[in-house]
């Protein structure tokens, strides 16, 4: 998939750069990582639509659901065990 396909690996790049933020428990540094991922997920995903990629689209949305619900864990994950250890 060429169109997107930069703006999907930015998104991935900064997942995995935001995941390693709330392991180290940089809050800041993770909100934005994994807003940025967001950000990139969308653009792509925008990208594909203007470009009229039907295959392309539903990919863009498999990866940007995907995120969230990666986000949301992980971010959910740490909350938790933040607050049974404090």
């Amino acid at each position: 998939m060429e169109v997107g396909g930069g703006q999907l690996l930015a998104s991935g790049v900064l997942m995995l750069s935001g995941h390693q933020d709330i392991g180290l428990r940089a809050r800041m540094g993770a909100a934005f990582g994994f807003f940025m991922a967001i950000a990139f997920g969308i653009s792509a995903l925008i990208t594909a639509i203007r470009e009229n990629l039907p295959y392309a689209v539903a990919f863009c949305t498999v990866v940007l659901c995907s995120e969230t619900f990666l986000i949301l864990r992980w971010w959910l994950r740490r909350n938790l065990r933040v607050g049974h250890t404090g």
